[in-house]
């Protein structure tokens, strides 16, 4: 992975943080929802950072208006409240 694919996903784990601790503070993101979420990203931090992330795509929910350019050949998913609930049974919680 190229340090500018990375960033694009690091960029991408703040945005989705900065997001769930508004949602947490306006109320709309339980304290354990925000707990799970912060550990699951430290996960996906440490395997970037270590090279051992593994990218998969569901290509059922794969729509490319969603995409948003990052750089000339890293493309990233805003993340979404109902991906990030999805994303929780795919852990087993």
């Amino acid at each position: 992975m190229s340090p500018e694919e990375k960033a694009a996903i690091v960029e991408a784990l703040i945005e989705e943080m900065r997001t769930l601790f508004h949602d947490y503070i306006t109320g709309e993101v339980a304290y354990d929802e925000l707990s799970f979420e912060m550990f699951d990203t430290l996960q996906t931090v440490h395997a970037v950072a270590n090279d051992s992330l593994i990218v998969e795509y569901d290509m059922e929910e794969f729509d490319i208006n969603d995409m948003v350019e990052i750089g000339d050949d890293v493309v990233v998913e805003p993340p979404t409240a109902a991906k990030r609930q999805k994303g929780r049974g795919k852990h087993g919680h």
